[in-house]
């Protein structure tokens, strides 16, 4: 049986389009509202003109024409921490209001990565499938039967990224939430350069969330574990992802769901990643597949080292400042994504069954595997000279956001009065 797709909603028309067209190979579609606290800082495609931002009578529309397509919409409320507001009257009075629009339009899914929201919405909206979210990295059995006791309506689960390559371990989890009737879903393209990192939800989720009730200078965790990755580019294999060539493997297994992301890409790129895993084939780099690795529509320019003072300029203007110099601190590399899959590739080990996520390292003297660390020198390509100027970036940014604001204000008056200009 060939699996289907959890996709995610952009809000463009043009992919809305594209998604009702490949409706054979989707069984859901997720998305939120601008401005409602969720996983993501911008969730939504800044491209779109004010007129289209997405608002309860546009959701109303899309379900609509989801539901006509046979697609179920699944609304995501998946922020790791609420504060306190669930407990205040406000935010009993939002609540309210989002159980009745889950309700008013016949929202069958909901995404959460919060037990007491789901608690709550369960009393509020019943008939509402709850759905865990990806963040709980739930990889073991003891943790879903946890949920399972629980009092609320739990009807499925994105499986935890840190089984995704630990083939018998991941088939175990999927075939114990497939035989009670749960669904078990797998991300298929959400890269991160360690399987089952700590910092995840303590830092990375929960700063998506603060920045959404409070808007602040963000400096994106994501940030130190691209620095990671590019002094040890053995994380670039070691990533939870899927190769669009070995979903049959996985269907294999028992999975019969997969999750895309992202929500932040604009179309073109959405629709290569949709193309190349619905078909279960692809030729190229595999990296054009990943939002950790897209420059998500920023023009890449030829120099793409940034000075001191541009580095000052774009801390000081915090997280928004941040996206837009994104090419100046991303670094796609090359891995052919064929090359990779198949009998006698760098995914056989895995098919295999030798991955335990017991990651060693020689370059820290780390005791362990070094699989992906000696792969890595072979299957990773990218330009040297290129590399070492984002490197250089990111080191440099990581810096001076770890000194104090004021020297970096001092900074730009510094050299702006050396140079007697602006720049």
């Amino acid at each position: 049986m060939q699996a289907q797709y959890e996709v995610p909603l952009n809000w463009s028309p043009p992919f809305l389009d594209f998604i009702c067209e490949n409706r054979s190979f989707i069984w859901c579609v997720y998305g939120s509202i601008v401005g409602e606290p969720g996983g993501r800082p911008i969730p939504h495609s800044i491209r779109l003109p004010p007129a289209e931002r997405p608002d309860k009578e546009r959701l109303r529309h899309v379900v609509e024409r989801l539901g006509d397509a046979g697609i179920s919409f699944n609304l995501v409320m998946n922020s790791s921490c609420y504060g306190n507001r669930l407990c205040t009257d406000d935010g009993k009075v939002w609540l309210r209001g989002q159980a009745e629009t889950i309700r008013e339009l016949g929202i069958e899914w909901v995404t959460v990565s919060n037990f007491d929201l789901a608690r709550r919405l369960s009393s509020l909206v019943p008939q509402a499938k709850i759905l865990l979210s990806v963040m709980f990295n739930v990889v073991s059995i003891d943790a879903v039967t946890y949920i399972i006791k629980q009092d609320f309506n739990f009807r499925g689960m994105v499986v935890g990224k840190g089984i995704t390559k630990r083939l018998p371990r991941l088939q175990t989890v999927v075939c114990f939430l497939e035989e009670r009737g749960l669904k078990a879903v797998v991300m298929a393209n959400d890269f991160c350069p360690t399987a089952n990192c700590p910092e995840r939800m303590s830092d990375h989720n929960n700063s998506c969330a603060h920045y959404h009730s409070h808007p602040f200078d963000y400096m994106s965790p994501s940030i130190y574990c691209r620095l990671m990755a590019m002094r040890d580019p053995s994380h670039y294999l070691q990533g939870s992802y899927i190769n669009p060539n070995d979903i049959p493997v996985y269907e294999s297994l028992g999975v019969r769901q997969f999750k895309l992301t992202d929500r932040v890409m604009p179309d073109d790129e959405l629709i290569r990643v949709c193309r190349a895993y619905f078909s279960r084939h692809y030729c190229g780099n595999l990296f054009d597949l990943f939002t950790y690795t897209s420059y998500l529509g920023h023009p890449v320019p030829e120099c793409r080292h940034l000075s001191d003072v541009e580095l000052a300029r774009t801390y000081l203007g915090g997280y928004t400042a941040l996206k837009e110099k994104r090419p100046f601190f991303v670094y796609k590399p090359y891995l052919d994504a064929q090359s990779c899959s198949g009998p006698g590739s760098f995914f056989e080990y895995f098919q295999k069954g030798g991955c335990t996520a017991d990651c060693g390292s020689r370059l820290y003297g780390v005791p362990g595997c070094t699989y992906c660390e000696e792969r890595a020198k072979d299957l990773i390509q990218y330009d040297r000279d290129d590399w070492n100027t984002i490197r250089s970036n990111i080191e440099r940014y990581i810096r001076m956001a770890q000194a104090q604001k004021s020297l970096v204000e001092e900074i730009i008056t510094a050299v702006r009065t050396v140079r007697g200009s602006n720049d």
